[in-house]
């Protein structure tokens, strides 16, 4: 009896299609990944850009105290990137009125303050304006925006909730 030979040398139509099926599935799941990255990188720079404020008025307050004068700390949109400068002295509305004695400094991240605002503390520990006082933070990245609101609370000390995307 003669047996018949195939040879396999080829691909069939099967596999081909096996094949292009889970190449679509890895590509969707990478694309989702990389929009998933975009999202939490744009929300560390807003938190980081966010930290970078807390830290600002933390030191400004300490300054006042310290030294036993008034201290005011000015944040504002110079081009597109966001700053705060820290001077001696009074606060003039959104402005302070002072000598300046640290800065400029531009948020890190490229990020934006949503209005310019001016906070005065006293060596008792006071702030100017009475809060709460919102400082709205936000940074793009690759399309993607996300915010942090800093809140300087009546006593000036912050708070600064979640990032939101």
């Amino acid at each position: 009896m003669q047996r018949l030979r195939y040879d396999s040398a080829g691909v069939t139509l099967v596999e081909l299609a096996v094949v292009l099926v889970l190449l679509t599935i890895v590509a969707g799941i990478t694309l989702q990944g990389a929009g998933l990255l975009q999202g939490a990188l744009g929300a560390g720079r807003a938190k980081g850009a966010g930290d970078d404020i807390v830290q600002a008025v933390r030191y400004a307050r300490q300054r006042a105290i310290t030294d036993a004068q008034d201290y005011c700390i000015a944040f504002r949109v110079a081009g597109s990137v966001g700053q705060y400068e820290i001077y001696t002295g009074a606060r003039s509305g959104t402005t302070c009125a002072g000598t300046s004695v640290e800065g400029p400094t531009d948020l890190p991240g490229s990020a934006t303050i949503g209005a310019a605002v001016a906070l005065r503390f006293t060596p008792v520990s006071t702030v100017d304006p009475v809060g709460p006082t919102d400082i709205v933070v936000t940074s793009t990245t690759e399309g993607t925006t996300c915010s942090v609101t800093v809140r300087i609370t009546p006593e000036g000390g912050t708070q600064m909730p979640a990032t939101t995307c």
